[in-house]
């Protein structure tokens, strides 16, 4: 067990302690292979922040089978100004996959993260894959 604490007077930029959330696997249309080119990432500005966001998914491929699939990319999110309204944006990550998933990591002291809405723009093949 452990406790820590955290004094809000300071910001919101945790020095001691790194953070992730890990959203839900994402199942496009059964069967489809969808490829996300783009994520929208609508946060609120509450100063610069430097943020990891990892993509995973599956691909079926025979005769081997079922394999994982990754990218990541790091971005700069809000405002040396901190103006605390909402903010947009777009986060080139590209990934082709099945049970596409999203996790956003933020290492210690990297600046403060509010992440309001994530949106993924891109294509699903027309054909199903059974």
């Amino acid at each position: 067990m452990a406790f820590y604490s955290f004094d809000p007077s300071f910001g919101f930029n945790d020095a001691t302690a790194s953070g992730f959330y890990t959203f839900k696997m994402e199942e496009i249309i059964p069967g489809r292979v969808p490829t996300v080119r783009k994520i929208i990432a609508v946060h609120r500005d509450l100063g610069l922040a430097t943020v990891g966001f990892f993509f995973s998914g599956t691909l079926f491929s025979p005769p081997s089978g079922q394999q994982l699939v990754s990218n990541s990319t790091t971005v700069t999110l809000g405002t040396a100004s901190k103006t605390g309204r909402l903010m947009t944006a777009l986060v080139d990550l590209e990934l082709t996959g099945m049970n596409l998933q999203l996790t956003i990591n933020r290492a210690a002291n990297a600046g403060p993260v509010s992440i309001a809405k994530i949106i993924f723009c891109g294509q699903v093949e027309v054909d199903q894959e059974f």
